[in-house]
C-alpha cells in the first residue's frame, strides 16, 4: 500500500479488500451449503422436487403420512397387488398397486389428496392411435409428502376445479412424444408442469371418467437400493425407490385397504341348469384374497445366483424409441403377485411369437418346473411345462400356452432358454436357444 496514503485513504482500502473477501467466502459457503444438501438429500436419480425446503423431514415411521381415502373403500372389488405382469409394457413386475371394479357398473370416481403435502407435478397425458386419432387422456398427479417421499396418482379423469386452476396459472411445462403403451396406441404426448402448491388430505383431485380407476405409486428416495441390480438397465430412474403406497396409512383405514389385496376371479360357465337355466352362459365373481406377506406385494424379486427374477434380451437395442420391455425382448422369472407359492415365467417376445405369462405350482426337487429360485448355474437344463396345471385361480386369468420351456443357469449374469413344442420329457435339450443376461 502506497506510503503516501492519508490514514483515512487506507482504511477505506482496507475495508474495500475485506469486503471483496468476505463476498468471496460467502460464495464459497452458499456453494458449499447447496452442495451438501443435494449430497445429503439427494439421490443420484431421485426428483429433486421432494426435497422442497418448504416440506417437513420425513419420520423414521411412515405410517400415518396418510390420513384420509383416496378413494371410498367399499368402492373397491379388489387391489391388485405389487409385482402385477402385463408383458410386454410390463415384462418385469409392475411397481404400482390397481384399483379394480365392476367396470360394466362402475361410475365416475372422485379421487382426493390422501395426506397433507405439496402437490410437485402434473402430467398430461394423451394416447393416440396410428391414425393419430385421440384413444384416452389421463392426468398423473404427484405430491411429497415429506423430504424424500412422494405418491403418485394417474387416471383417465378430468381434474377438480382447483387443481385445473393450478394447472392453468403454471407455466413452462416440458413435453415429449413416446411410444404407445397400450393395445393400438401408437404414440404419447407427455407434457409435466412443475408445481409448489401445499394441498391438504380430503382435498378432490381429479374424477375419473366412468369405468376407470387410478393407479397408485409411492416411492421413498432417502432409501439407497439394492447394489447387486444393474438399476441402469431399467425403464425409468424411480423403480428401485417404490414401495407400497398403502404402507403409509395405519389403523383401521390400513387394514380395510389391506383386506382389498387380492384376485377377483370370473369363472365362465357353459352350462348352470339347476341355478340359473339350462344353457345360459354365466359369470360369477370370487374373491380371492392374498395372505402371504407382504400383502401389499413385491416389486424387486431378483435373486442373484439363481434364476429368480429379471433377464435383459441379448437383441435389445437402446437406441429404438421404445425400451427394452416394450420392445419385447425380456423375460422375468418370478411368483405370482397374488399367491407367491406359484412360480411365474413372463415372456416379453423373443422366445414366442407374442408376449405372454403361465403360471405353474413349483417342485423343489429334479428339473420339472423347479422352483426358480433354487435353479443355480450348472449343467442342468431345466424344463417348464407352458400346459401346467397351476389351479383354478392361475387358470381364470393366465392361458396356458401349448408349449415347453428349457433353461439353464451358465453363470450368476447369463440365462439360455428356448420355447420348443410339446411337453416336459426326461432327456431336454437345446436346438436353439436364447441367451438373456443381467
Amino acid at each position: 500500500m502506497n506510503p503516501d496514503f492519508k490514514p483515512w485513504q487506507r482504511s477505506l482500502i482496507n475495508f474495500s479488500q475485506r469486503k471483496k473477501w468476505f463476498l468471496i467466502i460467502a460464495i464459497v459457503l452458499v456453494v458449499f451449503i447447496a452442495v451438501a444438501i443435494r449430497f445429503i438429500f439427494g439421490k443420484a436419480n431421485a426428483n429433486n422436487a421432494v426435497y422442497d425446503l418448504l416440506l417437513p423431514d420425513c419420520p423414521a415411521d411412515l405410517s400415518g403420512l396418510l390420513t384420509s381415502p383416496i378413494i371410498p373403500v367399499d368402492s373397491l372389488q379388489n387391489l391388485t397387488p405389487l409385482g402385477n405382469s402385463n408383458p410386454p409394457g410390463h415384462t418385469f413386475p409392475v411397481d404400482h398397486v390397481y384399483f379394480n371394479h365392476n367396470i360394466k357398473t362402475s361410475p365416475a370416481t372422485s379421487v382426493y389428496v390422501p395426506g397433507n403435502g405439496r402437490l410437485i407435478k402434473i402430467q398430461d397425458e394423451t394416447g393416440y392411435d396410428a391414425s393419430g386419432i385421440v384413444m384416452r387422456h389421463a392426468y398423473l398427479v404427484e405430491i411429497a409428502l415429506c423430504k424424500g417421499v412422494a405418491i403418485q396418482l394417474s387416471a383417465n379423469a378430468d381434474l377438480s376445479p382447483e387443481f385445473s386452476r393450478i394447472l392453468q396459472n403454471t407455466s413452462g411445462q416440458k413435453c415429449k412424444e413416446v411410444g404407445g403403451k397400450h393395445d393400438n396406441e401408437k404414440t404419447i404426448k407427455q407434457c409435466s408442469y412443475e408445481i409448489s402448491v401445499a394441498v391438504n388430505a380430503g382435498d378432490l383431485m381429479l374424477t375419473t371418467t366412468p369405468g376407470d380407476f387410478p393407479e397408485v405409486w409411492a416411492f421413498n428416495y432417502n432409501t439407497t437400493p439394492r447394489s447387486d441390480v444393474d438399476w441402469k438397465r431399467y425403464d425409468y430412474s424411480d423403480y428401485p425407490y417404490a414401495f407400497c403406497l398403502f404402507d403409509l396409512y395405519q389403523g383401521e383405514l390400513k387394514d380395510q385397504y389391506y383386506s382389498k389385496f387380492g384376485l377377483s376371479i370370473i369363472h365362465k360357465e357353459a352350462e348352470k341348469e339347476k341355478a340359473f337355466g339350462q344353457g345360459k352362459q354365466v359369470q360369477v365373481d370370487q374373491f380371492v384374497p392374498r395372505t402371504i406377506k407382504p400383502i401389499c406385494g413385491e416389486i424387486n424379486q431378483n435373486r442373484v445366483g439363481t434364476v429368480q427374477g429379471d433377464w435383459f434380451g441379448a437383441s435389445y437395442d437402446p437406441s429404438l424409441e421404445k425400451t427394452s420391455e416394450y420392445n419385447g425382448t425380456d423375460l422375468a422369472l418370478i411368483h405370482s403377485n397374488f399367491n407367491p407359492t406359484y412360480g411365474r415365467l413372463t415372456v416379453g417376445g423373443n422366445i414366442i411369437s407374442s408376449a405372454g405369462v403361465f403360471e405353474f405350482i413349483p417342485n423343489h426337487t429334479g428339473t420339472y418346473n423347479r422352483e426358480f429360485s433354487e435353479v443355480t448355474a450348472g449343467g442342468s437344463v431345466y424344463c417348464y411345462d407352458g400346459k401346467s396345471n397351476s389351479g383354478d385361480m392361475v387358470e381364470a386369468v393366465w392361458t396356458n400356452y401349448d408349449k415347453k420351456f428349457l433353461l439353464q443357469l451358465t453363470d450368476n449374469c447369463h440365462l439360455k432358454i428356448e420355447a420348443q413344442d410339446g411337453t416336459c420329457g426326461l432327456h431336454e435339450k437345446f436346438v436353439n436357444p436364447i441367451t438373456y443376461d443381467r
